[in-house]
């Protein structure tokens, strides 16, 4: 799993919900929640730096979810980020070649059937 990528993703995603302003969460900052219009002035940089700190926080969370929820931890092992870093550490699959160590399938038993029709 490319844990970069999605937290990329994430970071990008809220930022840009943050920037864009009219996001529904009683717990983000105001200039998060209130809808901008075009043609209204841009932020200032106090405004900036708020919303992009809320973004962070949300992405932060998200990935905290994503990764020790009913998603990647399925699959994966997953090891939360050590002290000092950010970044989460996932496991590669490994999928078995063979599901039933002891079965024996035989395709010649099975000739009267298109292998699509399993």
């Amino acid at each position: 799993a490319n844990v970069e990528a999605v937290t990329y993703t994430l970071d990008e995603f809220y930022a840009r919900r943050g920037l864009e302003g009219g996001y529904a969460d009683a717990r983000a900052p105001t200039i998060v929640q209130e809808r901008r219009r075009p043609g209204s002035p841009p932020l200032s940089r106090q405004e900036q730096v708020e919303a992009l700190a809320w973004a962070r926080d949300r992405a932060r969370e998200a990935a905290r979810t994503l990764f020790t929820g009913k998603a990647c931890v399925t699959c994966h092992s997953i090891s939360p980020p050590a002290a000092g870093e950010s970044t989460w550490r996932v496991a590669p699959v490994r999928v078995s070649g063979i599901w039933y160590v002891d079965a024996n399938f035989v395709h010649a038993k099975h000739a009267t059937k298109a292998c699509v029709d399993c």
